[in-house]
């Protein structure tokens, strides 16, 4: 059987929900983290872990997994890093579990990556993929804007360290916070929490 854990992910689909059920990932008690895959045959309830070649997501928990027919796919979740907005898969046939495979981002579609918890700097990257005017924000948990960090045109790509500073330039408190990407029409937001 597969180690006790919480926060894992299992999925099954219409032709085969009655003979299978897969289970990604997920976290124990003592913040150990997997990046594990495990099948359970309902007609037997016998467990089987499967062993994908290649490289395999990160370690995470509260993700999302689903059956496509025999491909398994994996998107986000939460790791010691702070949030994924990733895409894996690997192909389950009966006899053979093929190699791990990323799916590449759609490159129109922007990024924004904080770690789920930091002291300060709180170290911020972006992706923006088409040129629009851009402004990031943190954002606290009334809605007030605590700190503009861009604001207008930005390279595609970027990083931003946040000293913990509001606008005024004075320290803002420890606590949950949002850092809000605005590029053109889309806008993406990431809670993190802000340590001393």
């Amino acid at each position: 059987m597969p180690p006790a854990r919480f926060g894992a992910a299992a999925a099954g689909n219409a032709p085969d929900h009655r003979s299978r059920e897969v289970e990604v990932a997920g976290v124990t008690s003592l913040s150990r983290q997997f990046n594990d895959v495990w099948e359970l045959k309902l007609d037997s309830l016998c467990w089987q872990q499967l062993n994908p070649t290649g490289t395999p997501p990160s370690v995470r928990e509260s993700h999302g997994v689903f059956l496509d027919g025999n491909r398994l796919i994996v998107f986000g979740g939460e790791g010691y890093d702070g949030f994924f907005d990733d895409v894996h898969y690997i192909r389950i046939a009966d006899l053979a579990v093929n190699e791990w495979q990323p799916v590449e981002p759609n490159p129109q579609s922007p990024s924004l990556s904080v770690p789920a918890l930091s002291g300060r700097p709180v170290n911020i990257s972006y992706v923006v993929s088409k040129p629009a005017a851009t402004a990031l924000r943190v954002i606290d948990l009334s809605g007030r804007v605590v700190r503009t960090l861009l604001s207008g045109a930005a390279a595609p790509r970027g990083s931003v360290a946040w000293d913990g500073r509001d606008d005024s330039g004075n320290p803002v408190p420890s606590g949950s916070y949002f850092c809000y990407l605005q590029t053109g029409q889309d806008g993406l937001s990431r809670k993190f929490i802000l340590t001393e």
